[in-house]
């Protein structure tokens, strides 16, 4: 992709277009927003996934309160998935 602009637009001896490519690890990033990559999540959202297992489970839980308490987290969360889905 970046080979092809370079040779559309004759840049190849261009010593900015060189260095700018060269620092593209700084620049990839904002590359990459905007793109979609299944199970890659945030730290911020793993965070909320965490707040919201805390609400329900319990270091005291056994075994049973445990599952339990995980299938209303995932309820939950599966909720709020498809209510951000219609937003």
């Amino acid at each position: 992709m970046w080979g092809d602009m370079v040779a559309r637009y004759n840049l190849s001896s261009n010593s900015w277009v060189d260095q700018t490519y060269e620092l593209r690890n700084l620049w990839a990033l904002a590359y990459l927003r905007g793109q979609f990559f299944v199970q890659i999540r945030t730290t911020s959202q793993c965070e909320g996934i965490n707040s919201l297992i805390k609400t329900y489970v319990r270091k005291k839980d056994t075994l049973l309160e445990f599952i339990n308490n995980m299938e209303i987290v995932v309820s939950h969360y599966r909720n709020n998935e498809r209510v951000a889905e219609k937003i």
